[in-house]
């Protein structure tokens, strides 16, 4: 395959219109124009090939499934088979892949049955990258084996493609988690800061001397009153912010220290 993987690359973002001619022709017994294909559990185990290698590896695999099931018509022995080689498990990588790249996929779609899959390629075409469109379109395939059979060469062209799809995925994933992982850093950081400003603002000392007020008022209804419960309430009595309550009990616990002595 490595002839074909080379031919492939060099297309790295041309759609797979080869794959998608496929899955319109439909089964090849002349059945069904809408796929019947059983879904794979929201929670199956997915993995995307860790590398080409692992990737030849795999369709080597899927290649000599097909060979021994080739014939087998579609239904439920065909299905019990499928779940044997290895389409529902990229399937699911793909899932977990895209659900977890930018931009995010809309309406809350569901990518475990071919139904949903199709729904999103076709309904949400306009708003889809190449690599979504190309991943579903894979998805699709992957999820029609249980359906019909490819012929050898089909195979070879066919797997050289999705092959593809999955090299450009494992790509684009780890940069896009570093990416999120910054952003989150840059959030926090950005929200930390805030916090410091928010918590260091200065009030005035009119200000202030409202606090003292308000809590001799307080503390003549309530000998027992602390100054923590204190500028909680003085805080909610003025609409200032949680920060202010840390302003307002080291202010009223340095008023009384000052009393005191």
């Amino acid at each position: 395959m490595s002839d074909l993987t080379d031919e492939a690359n060099q297309d790295d973002e041309g759609c797979l219109a080869d794959l998608l001619a496929f899955i319109e022709s439909g089964p090849d017994t002349g059945g069904l124009p809408s796929p019947v294909c059983e879904p794979i559990p929201p929670g199956h185990k997915g993995k995307l090939p860790a590398d080409n290698d692992e990737a030849s590896s795999v369709f080597d695999i899927l290649a000599d499934w097909q060979d021994e099931q080739r014939g087998l018509p579609a239904g439920i022995d065909r299905m019990k088979c499928w779940w044997e080689c290895p389409a529902p498990l990229l399937i699911a990588g793909i899932r977990d892949a895209l659900l977890e790249m930018p931009p995010i996929l809309p309406d809350n779609p569901d990518l475990n049955s071919y139904d949903g899959v199709n729904e999103v390629a076709l309904v949400h075409s306009d708003e889809l990258t190449v690599l979504q469109e190309d991943a579903l379109i894979s998805m699709r395939v992957l999820f029609m084996l249980q359906l019909r059979d490819l012929h050898p060469s089909e195979y070879e062209r066919t797997m050289v493609r999705i092959s593809d799809v999955l090299r450009r995925m494992r790509r684009e994933l780890p940069i896009w988690r570093k990416q999120m992982a910054e952003q989150r850093i840059s959030i926090n950081r950005t929200r930390a800061q805030s916090q410091a400003v928010a918590a260091s603002k200065i009030y005035s000392d009119a200000a202030r001397a409202g606090w003292g007020q308000r809590f001799d008022v307080m503390r003549s209804a309530n000998p027992r009153l602390t100054a923590n419960s204190a500028a909680t309430r003085i805080a909610a009595e003025l609409g200032l912010p949680e920060t202010a309550i840390q302003t307002i009990r080291k202010h009223l616990g340095r008023r009384n220290r000052a009393k005191k002595m």
